[in-house]
């Protein structure tokens, strides 16, 4: 955990990480690893949402965790599941700055699958 807040630039230079690290309000966190449980939920939304986009009139972009998404300056998160009103190039690289076409669901380790 570091213990001085950083800005967007020094938040993208830390090196590489398998664990969940998003930046909120300048401050770095990181997530510990999920359980299975909640792997499987995730992949079950995902594939739903892959599913939705078929019945879509406009291009829609499905993503999943762990990819860098800007919500706000200063807040880049990774949502578990996502879905952009657009079309994402395969090829983009970095975290997305137009936030506004962007809906996020989090979940939880701890959220039953029903």
């Amino acid at each position: 955990m570091y213990s001085v807040l950083v800005n967007e630039e020094e938040f993208l230079s830390l090196p590489d990480s398998l664990d969940r690290t998003e930046l909120l309000d300048g401050e770095v966190i990181r997530a510990p690893s999920p359980t299975f449980r909640h792997q499987e939920f995730v992949v079950r939304i995902v594939f739903a949402l892959r599913e939705w986009t078929h019945a879509q009139a406009r291009p829609v972009t499905v993503g999943q965790s762990p990819l860098d998404e800007r919500f706000a300056p200063r807040r880049i998160l990774q949502p578990d599941a996502f879905v952009i009103l657009e079309r994402v190039s395969i090829a983009h690289e970095g975290p997305r700055g137009r936030n506004t076409k962007t809906a996020a669901s989090r979940t939880s380790p701890g959220t039953p699958l029903g």
